[in-house]
């Protein structure tokens, strides 16, 4: 763990863009969680979209109040984090979604580590406290915390290449960088690759498969800030059918992309053809929503069972995956 009594001017590196739309009850008590990164020196801007409830127009309230930046976004999730990325000139920036309230001052320990490592991102472990057991079962598969174990020895160093692509192809569609409300970038390295729009709501996600082999990615075990859990509106939400169709697209060009760089990942790919193709059947059979009484068909139970066993084998290979660290030298 870093050092965190570092000199406190690099909180002067920081900007903390705050995304928001359609949540004007909660903008006040949010403000009020970063008043501590306002006092060590970190550039707060709030990026706000045209919301029916006033949203927009109770930010520049608490801009006018508290001395923050303004900018009206336009709509859309990652249209309004690319808009703010843009507009971020300090070296490391940081995405504080609202609800998502921080805990204390890590974003400083993170940016020290950005520095001594020469780092591109540090993500942490969101903290669940307050979360129903409901809220924390649906979020608790994350792969940054089934992967806690392999992880935490790397706390405070960058993480090794082939276990941040074992962990993401095992979490699939859910992101190991986890919330981005948990983790610092460094500036230069957002900019020229905005999150994708094409993605519906795994835009983060898709960001981290296209970008994860020229990333140098740093782990602190500590948590940095609270998750809360965001209800996505249906616009949003795209069919399962479609979310399979993008888990296919996102590891298939990450299989292709990391075989010229001298990463050879065949077994890898064998074990996720197999799964792959199970799960494609059994979603197309069931609908794009899924139909109804999908699952009094019986080679549909044949197809699930089959898809669990896989997956299964999938995970497993990708828990015990082990290679020589020279195949990864490449990243040095």
């Amino acid at each position: 763990m870093p050092d965190q009594s570092a000199n406190p001017d690099i909180g002067r590196d920081i900007t903390v863009l705050v995304p928001a739309y359609q949540c004007a009850s909660q903008l006040s008590d949010h403000s009020k969680t970063l008043q501590r990164y306002r006092k060590l020196g970190c550039s707060v801007i709030w990026v706000v979209s045209p919301s029916p409830d006033g949203s927009e127009k109770l930010a520049q309230t608490i801009c006018q109040e508290t001395g923050d930046a303004f900018l009206l976004s336009p709509p859309g999730l990652y249209e309004s984090w690319n808009f703010g990325i843009t507009r971020v000139s300090t070296e490391f920036l940081a995405v504080s979604t609202i609800g998502d309230f921080y805990l204390n001052d890590n974003l400083l320990a993170m940016a020290k580590l950005l520095k001594e490592l020469s780092a591109d991102v540090c993500f942490t472990p969101p903290s669940f406290e307050g979360l129903s057991e409901n809220q924390i079962r649906g979020f608790g598969s994350w792969p940054v915390f089934t992967y806690a174990r392999q992880l935490e020895p790397f706390s405070g160093k960058i993480c090794p290449m082939q276990l941040l692509i074992a962990a993401q192809l095992s979490g699939g569609l859910s992101c190991l960088l986890g919330s981005w409300a948990s983790n610092l970038a460094r500036t230069a390295a957002m900019k020229p690759w905005p999150f994708p729009l094409n993605f519906g709501h795994y835009g983060d996600t898709a960001w981290f498969y296209q970008q994860m082999l020229d990333l140098r990615v740093a782990f602190l075990k500590d948590p940095v800030s609270l998750f809360r859990f965001h209800p996505q509106p249906s616009s949003r939400k795209g069919s399962p059918e479609l979310a399979v169709l993008h888990y296919r697209q996102l590891q298939i060009e990450l299989f292709r992309r990391a075989r010229p760089r001298g990463l050879w990942l065949k077994d890898t790919f064998r074990f996720y053809r197999r799964y792959y193709s199970t799960l494609y059947i059994l979603n197309k059979n069931r609908g794009p929503h899924p139909k109804r009484f999908w699952w009094l068909i019986p080679k549909n139970w044949v197809l699930r069972l089959m898809r669990n066993w896989r997956h299964s084998q999938f995970l497993k290979w990708c828990e015990n995956w082990n290679f020589p660290r020279k195949t990864f030298d490449f990243l040095s």
